[in-house]
């Protein structure tokens, strides 16, 4: 699942992992890491400049490489500074790879700043922190929902499109050929006949596209005509030839154009030996119904629904639900171990910290995984005040309510969600007692401030 993720616009480090995220990165050399000792000497969106220095470098002395860091050396020839021992680290930036995915580095070093042999200068286009990052950190909730989520499908809310969580950049290659005709190879040229209402701005005078420049659907991204004995010329075509008495060319509108519902931008533009032009346009994707999302624990689906935040379920301290999963697809496929990871990532959200742990495994001693959840929750009931977050009769789960109506999704408030409420309200007493029958320590992590 984790190879065939799509690299996100806003991607972020897991709440829970394994502690092998970073050696992936390492190991898979998207990244780059420094080689030696020093400090960064200059930084734009394509180089780094390292120079190895054995000491820090003076206030001073740090005046003097701004000042030839600054705009009037940015484009000069670097070959004298590479002789003195300087490092040069080339970046990657927008490149295509074979399933029309951008692969790009974005610089995480500053000038100045101090760097020893494998620090981080530049994130890969799957890494955050250095870290294997391929998705986002959601709250979700194991519940069914109208019945969208049968058969494995999601329900998400709208907010995860509107905030660009899910949204990913695509390069896509268009290409066409000049083709030889019996009255020679097809015109390429930006006047193109009846182009009454059709957006030229973006063609050079040789009829293909400018790098740079915003492509609607239906615009022209390379002007062509091609001729033909039998072509009768345009009204306008016969005006143009009355007036100034020269011939004007005219031919059959054959140009590549943006195909609908797209839009993007040109990256790049190459020509090809045999007469072919080729373009890469960049496009973003935004979530959509029928896209495919997929866990860590081969738990996948299809995207049956995008409904309002308003008319998603929130939890009891007003937090709506990011996704909702088909609870029939953990026993199913026996991998308990999503819910697990959940519960584990929810409470330590709340802790504010992040977990770094091996599989969930019982080789280190009985129940070790439920006593670790069970553990954790505790924690965070205690440190956050959030007194539901830990429900002694059924730890890890919690009733969610309806925005609507203010009520649970199964209808009105019943017995048991009565009684849910007067365990809430307890004195933490009585719930550090249940607590202790379910054996979990008495000690609760007292975290400072900053560290939450």
């Amino acid at each position: 699942m984790q190879r065939q993720a799509i690299p996100l616009v806003k991607n972020e480090r897991p709440i829970i992992g394994t502690g092998l995220e970073a050696h992936v990165t390492y190991d898979s050399g998207t990244s780059i890491h420094a080689n030696n000792i020093g400090w960064i000497s200059y930084t734009d969106s394509n180089r780094i400049f390292t120079r190895p220095f054995y000491k820090k470098v003076s206030q001073k002395f740090q005046k003097r490489l701004k000042k030839f860091s600054s705009a009037q050396y940015r484009f000069q020839n670097f070959s004298k500074i590479l002789k003195k021992g300087w490092t040069l680290y080339t970046l990657t930036e927008h490149q295509r790879t074979n399933q029309g995915l951008a692969f790009h580095q974005r610089v995480i070093g500053q000038f100045g700043e101090w760097i020893s042999p494998g620090s981080l200068l530049a994130e890969s286009f799957s890494s955050d922190g250095g870290e294997l990052s391929v998705g986002k950190n959601l709250l979700l909730a194991y519940m069914p929902w109208e019945g969208y989520n049968f058969e494995d499908a999601l329900v998400i809310s709208e907010s995860c499109v509107k905030n660009d969580m899910y949204t990913s950049f695509h390069i896509k290659k268009f290409e066409t050929t000049v083709r030889s005709q019996k009255r020679g190879y097809e015109l390429l040229t930006a006047d193109i006949p009846g182009g009454i209402g059709v957006d030229t701005q973006q063609l050079q005078s040789s009829g293909i596209g400018t790098i740079g420049a915003w492509i609607k659907q239906k615009d022209i991204l390379v002007g062509k005509l091609a001729f033909s004995p039998t072509h009768e010329p345009l009204p306008e075509e016969r005006l143009l030839k009355a007036i100034f008495g020269a011939p004007v060319p005219s031919g059959k509108d054959v140009s590549l154009r943006m195909p609908a519902q797209k839009s993007g931008r040109i990256l790049s533009i190459s020509q090809t030996p045999a007469k072919g032009i080729r373009l890469n346009i960049g496009y973003e994707h935004r979530l959509q119904v029928g896209d495919k999302m997929a866990g860590r624990h081969g738990n996948k689906g299809i995207i049956a629904a995008i409904l309002p935040e308003a008319n998603m379920p929130y939890t009891q301290d007003g937090s709506p639900i990011d996704i909702i999963l088909n609870p029939l697809g953990v026993p199913s496929r026996m991998n308990v171990g999503q819910v697990f990871e959940g519960l584990l990532g929810w409470s330590s959200f709340l802790l504010g910290y992040q977990v770094r742990n091996l599989p969930f495994d019982e080789m280190f001693g009985k129940e070790s995984s439920r006593s670790l959840i069970y553990q954790n929750l505790w924690n965070a009931c205690c440190v956050s005040g959030l007194r539901w977050v830990f429900e002694p009769n059924h730890p890890g789960k919690s009733i969610l309510f309806d925005v609507l109506d203010g009520i649970p999704p199964s209808g009105n408030e019943s017995k048991s969600v009565m009684s849910y409420r007067n365990n809430i309200e307890q004195s933490h007493l009585t719930l550090e007692e249940e607590a202790m029958k379910l054996g979990i320590s008495r000690d609760v992590i007292e975290f400072t401030e900053d560290f939450r």
